[in-house]
């Protein structure tokens, strides 16, 4: 399938957002400014960019930044190697390109500088060096204020089309699933089945993901976030899956546990009682959301369930996080919001979640089941759509 097509000149991706819905997203983010009184807003981060203007490249390790204002249109400062991807994906009329010699940020100062006198940038992203970010702030001196949130919080609340290719995005993730499960046969590699998920998604219509597939089996099960390590599988072995397709740069994530043939019977039995602890708790916090309940609520749900079944000590993480536009190294938007303690704001018809109950039981293995969830008018809706009966599932295999 031919995955780009040519409007105007420009080429664009068959998942992308539509111009139209960019510049309405500019326009609520000169709202937000105007509220908090900036002229201009300085932001690096390549999430917020392509979100504001539909700029996509992986290219993001050089500084790039939109140097948005109050009264009209941003302009892009990218590496000028850059420059095509900008005339070829985006609405925007303005950019700058630097050259690699350049002070890149001597050149971000100097174009915020025409467009107001308070100019906000922001300060809680890891896409500006402090390097950079001090040389800016030399530059414009007490004309610059450190912000957060600005972009961030128009991202929360996905739109109609946003929904769409996070559904897309569960297709490819659920595809990846199902082939790491086929390729998990004793001989196999964790190698293979990672192979075996990349082949799978990627020709399912997946983009490249913004983590790599979570991989592990036997005893590293209980470690988190491991990928494939080459470890041959066995009989008896713990699976551990994590995946996550991507349709343009919107995501989602499903992990799943599994089993080769007939694990010892004190593992099983614990392994078997976790699983059905995780799942309960999946459902308690799919049951709390809903408009209107706040993050902490919810995660007191999921907590009490776990608790009550008394692995308390086990789980001490956060019940889910945000999801939706991302680049690597992280698919989430957890740092946007996620369901924890202290988290008061209410949720929203429109936002998304992978919803994450895990348990990492030392010495046995780790137990998972989660799910990428819609907040709707009055409830949730699970858009991952893959069996809990993974046990089975990998006895079968």
């Amino acid at each position: 399938m031919d995955s780009t097509r040519e409007t105007d000149g420009k080429y664009t991706m068959h998942f992308e957002i539509s111009h139209n819905e960019h510049r309405e997203r500019y326009r609520r983010l000169q709202q937000a400014m105007a509220l908090e009184g900036f002229d201009t807003l300085l932001s690096w981060a390549p999430e917020n960019i392509y979100y504001l203007t539909g700029y996509d490249t992986v290219g993001y390790y050089y500084p790039q930044c939109l140097v948005a204002s109050v009264d009209s249109e941003p302009r892009l400062v990218v590496r000028h190697f850059e420059s095509p991807n900008v005339e070829s994906q985006t609405w925007l009329t303005e950019h700058v390109g630097y050259r690699d010699h350049e002070d890149v940020g001597e050149i971000v100062a100097s174009v915020a500088a025409k467009s107001g006198r308070r100019i906000g940038t922001e300060a809680e992203t890891w896409s500006v060096s402090p390097a950079i970010a001090a040389r800016v702030a030399e530059r414009l001196g007490d004309r610059l204020t450190p912000v957060s949130g600005l972009v961030e919080n128009l991202r929360l609340v996905k739109s109609p089309r946003e929904i769409e290719l996070i559904r897309q995005a569960c297709r490819y993730t659920e595809a990846g699933m199902a082939a790491a499960f086929e390729a998990s046969v004793p001989g196999a590699t964790e190698d293979d089945v990672a192979a075996a998920v990349y082949h799978r998604m990627i020709g399912s219509g997946s983009s490249y993901p913004s983590l790599p597939p979570f991989i592990s089996s036997g005893p590293r099960t209980f470690l988190p976030h491991r990928t494939w390590s080459g470890r041959r599988l066995e009989e008896g072995d713990m699976l551990w899956f994590e995946t996550g397709g991507s349709a343009g740069r919107y995501g989602a994530g499903l992990i799943r546990i599994g089993v080769l043939g007939e694990p010892p019977a004190e593992i099983r039995s614990t392994v078997q009682q976790g699983l059905d602890v995780v799942s309960d708790t999946l459902d308690a916090l799919m049951s709390a959301i809903r408009p209107g309940a706040t993050g902490a609520e919810v995660h007191q749900a999921g907590r009490e369930v776990i608790e009550a079944a008394g692995w308390g000590d086990v789980h001490r993480n956060r019940s889910g996080y945000s999801i939706g536009v991302s680049y690597p190294p992280d698919w989430g938007e957890g740092h946007i919001y996620s369901l924890q303690n202290m988290e008061i704001r209410p949720l929203e018809a429109g936002m998304v979640f992978h919803l994450v109950p895990n348990l990492l039981i030392p010495g046995v293995a780790g137990v998972a089941v989660s799910e990428t969830v819609l907040v709707t008018r009055d409830g949730s809706e699970a858009l991952t759509d893959f069996s809990r009966d993974t046990l089975r599932l990998g006895a079968d295999s």
